[in-house]
């Protein structure tokens, strides 16, 4: 579990350190730390006392459908992310 709170801290991270080197935060940037959020919560699920297990049952449900969430939005900020750079017209203008 403590892998999962790493990677949403990380992800969560990530939008801060662009913005402090002046990169300015893009779309999938926010796409990045919107999927950490979603880790963190899925480790908040994880790590829950249950006493019922019809409780147990929806805490595992909703501990799986917020990790795939993460991933789903770390895949697509990432994809996304690689595109942009890939297809960078870099227009620089020089004097």
């Amino acid at each position: 579990m403590s892998g999962t709170i790493l990677l949403g801290l990380v992800c969560l991270v990530i939008p801060v350190i662009y913005k402090h080197a002046g990169l300015g935060v893009h779309k999938y940037i926010k796409i990045v730390g919107m999927a950490g959020l979603f880790f963190l919560l899925s480790a908040v699920f994880g790590d829950g006392i249950w006493m019922h297990e019809t409780l147990v049952k929806i805490g595992v449900l909703c501990q799986m459908g917020t990790y795939f969430l993460g991933f789903l939005g770390l895949l697509i900020g990432t994809l996304m992310g690689t595109l942009d750079v890939m297809f960078d017209t870099g227009d620089v203008t020089t004097h």
